[in-house]
């Protein structure tokens, strides 16, 4: 199956046929980025991560891609911003029962909603500055290898490993915990 024809038929004729196969042929690259999100907490399984990432590509409008690599990090995208309502959900419910957040529940998803919104911010940014870093840093959280997405956005690993160097100070400097 050739995906790149199947998201151009999704894309066209809004053929939810082409997105069932794209995300079947797809979905163990995608669980394989949903586990890179998730490695560091258990807020959803991978499944579900996948699962939200598909609801919403279903309700979407307007879908323009060139080639797979855009398909993955618009998903990446998807399932980036869905863990982010999701620790502020829970960051609000856990304000609502105690004010203190422990490390461990922060790592369990109980980010401080103002973490949150500095990562989203500082993302932001890095898109408009750089927005080869920025996708570099979207693969690398997602647990793409260096390989992968030098292949992927068409550039050398040595120019990946620059991009994501760049991204991971240029985020580390804007995330302050508080």
């Amino acid at each position: 199956m050739d995906i790149t024809q199947e998201l151009a038929r999704w894309q066209l004729h809004k053929d939810r046929e082409a997105l069932n196969l794209v995300i079947e042929f797809a979905f163990e690259e995608l669980q394989l980025r949903a586990r890179g999100l998730l490695r560091e907490n258990r807020l959803v399984d991978t499944g579900e991560l996948v699962n939200a990432a598909y609801i919403k590509l279903t309700k979407m409008e307007d879908c323009q891609f060139q080639n797979r690599g855009q398909f993955y990090n618009l998903v990446a995208t998807i399932m980036r911003n869905f863990l982010v309502d999701e620790v502020r959900r829970r960051g609000s419910q856990k304000r609502d029962a105690e004010s203190t957040v422990t490390f461990d529940e922060m790592m369990e998803g109980y980010a401080p909603p103002q973490t949150v919104r500095h990562l989203q911010s500082a993302l932001q940014d890095l898109h408009e500055l750089d927005p080869q870093a920025f996708e570099v840093a979207i693969d690398r959280i997602t647990g793409s290898t260096f390989q992968e997405i030098a292949t992927r956005i068409q550039v050398s690993v040595t120019q990946t490993h620059r991009k994501w160097s760049y991204a991971h100070h240029f985020l580390a400097e804007r995330v302050v915990v508080e």
